[in-house]
């Protein structure tokens, strides 16, 4: 009875100190998971973190001021599971303002970043960590991310049981873009903890690529694979507001690391590019780098090669929509550049003839722009109250036209001599212009 009594107790003492010891021990990762008022979704984001391979992991579950049932929700997860940690917000501070609270109450080695509408993949704790650990030199990995509505095989499971760097440049790619997706992001703490890094909790939007901005700015290098690593949710509800924010935000910082290497001009800074002004700025970079001394010399020329035609005898840029490439000559043959198809080329003053495969195609050379764009004589010269642009005709069969400057489409219906322009933009009234015979312009009433 005294040796029963005696092993009983060992194991008692065993089993105490073993969930102190996970309890009080620091995670591997912690995760970063920020809510408002998503009792619905919140169930899926929560579940594929719980059934992650790897286990070593707390879930820091921030509520941001959500007046629904995201609480209880919580909780009856935590009376199963002591890994989830609730911290709840008495009012809505906005998500980075929550992001920020939980990282400062992580105490895992790497912090992982998800949403309450995002779903992680099983192994993406898995293979993060490997990831991060076989890359001693990279501060924060990330991969692709998939649609909600992707359905996965095994076999898309097969091919990913190996991962592959994709060979970016972010000090290059983030001049124009964030192309490093945060659902799928995983940080070296220590990292951004030494240089006091955070959320600009000032931005409603684009205040993820504002925080890789600082990662890159502070000397961390940022890593993506190409395999996927989480599910994500499109939203269309977003209001224009939160959208004025993100072409503002992503301006500035599109400036702001030009500036390392040059001093841009308005004309450099802006929300989207095109090849041929990519083109521009990497040649500014290349001039700049060779007082500022940042990359060397070879890492632009390898990066200029998919936005600057090299080794040939002419290039012009041209655009259809969102799709762009360079017509080049070399020697006696002219083909795309980007999808090296040989192509029929004719050019007579201003207007450029494609033929491929046997369909012409006109180009005409924009008065205010480098290159030439997608042209049908249906095209429409707008003058509004902020701005004068033409609208291009996005398909020679239907009404649908979008402006040259911004790319952002309407809907047009024709009366007489007068426009009325329905916008894609569901938060952009309808407008209407009228014709100007003698400037040839129509203009907005």
């Amino acid at each position: 009875m005294k040796k029963i009594f005696i092993y009983t107790s060992i194991l008692f003492i065993f089993c105490i100190t073993y969930l102190l010891y996970r309890h009080f021990s620091a995670p591997t990762v912690s995760v970063i998971l920020a809510t408002y008022n998503r009792e619905n979704l919140l169930p899926r984001s929560i579940e594929s973190i719980l059934n992650q391979t790897f286990k070593d992991f707390e879930l820091i579950i921030v509520d941001d001021g959500s007046t629904d049932k995201t609480e209880p929700l919580i909780r009856r997860y935590m009376i199963n599971d002591s890994r989830i940690k609730l911290i709840q917000l008495k009012e809505n501070k906005g998500v980075s303002y929550a992001r920020n609270i939980g990282i400062e109450n992580a105490r895992g080695k790497y912090i992982a970043i998800t949403d309450s509408d995002d779903q992680s993949l099983p192994n993406r704790f898995e293979k993060q960590v490997r990831i991060l650990k076989e890359n001693q030199t990279y501060t924060a990995l990330s991969g692709h991310v998939l649609d909600y509505n992707h359905k996965l095989t095994s076999h898309d499971f097969l091919k990913w049981d190996t991962y592959t760097p994709v060979k970016n440049s972010f000090d290059l790619s983030f001049l124009f873009s964030n192309t490093f997706s945060n659902a799928a992001a995983m940080i070296r703490h220590d990292f951004i903890k030494e240089h006091n890094i955070r959320y600009d909790e000032s931005y409603i939007a684009a205040e993820d690529y504002d925080f890789w901005k600082q990662i890159i700015l502070a000397g961390g290098k940022l890593l993506t694979v190409y395999e996927p690593f989480t599910f994500i949710r499109y939203h269309e509800s977003n209001s224009k507001k939160y959208y004025n924010e993100m072409i503002r935000v992503s301006t500035q910082i599109h400036g702001e690391l030009m500036s390392r290497f040059f001093t841009p001009t308005e004309k450099d800074v802006k929300f989207s590019y095109t090849l041929d002004e990519k083109c521009t700025i990497l040649n500014k970079v290349l001039e700049g780098n060779k007082t500022t001394k940042i990359l060397k010399e070879e890492e632009i020329l390898n990066y200029k090669k998919d936005y600057c035609p090299t080794d040939i005898d002419e290039s012009y840029f041209i655009k259809e929509g969102n799709k762009q490439d360079y017509i080049v000559k070399k020697g006696d043959s002219y083909f795309k550049w980007l999808s090296k198809e040989p192509v029929g080329f004719n050019k007579k003053e201003d207007v450029l003839t494609i033929t491929e495969n046997g369909k012409k195609t006109l180009y005409k050379k924009h008065p205010q722009k480098a290159g030439y764009y997608f042209f049908t004589p249906n095209n429409l010269k707008l003058k509004h109250a902020g701005w004068e642009d033409f609208l291009l005709q996005k398909d020679t069969n239907n009404n649908h036209f979008c402006r040259f400057e911004t790319e952002e489409c309407a809907t047009i219906t024709k009366k007489e001599n007068t426009l009325i322009l329905k916008w894609d933009n569901p938060y952009y009234k309808n407008e209407t212009f009228v014709f100007d015979k003698q400037k040839n312009i129509y203009i907005k009433k």
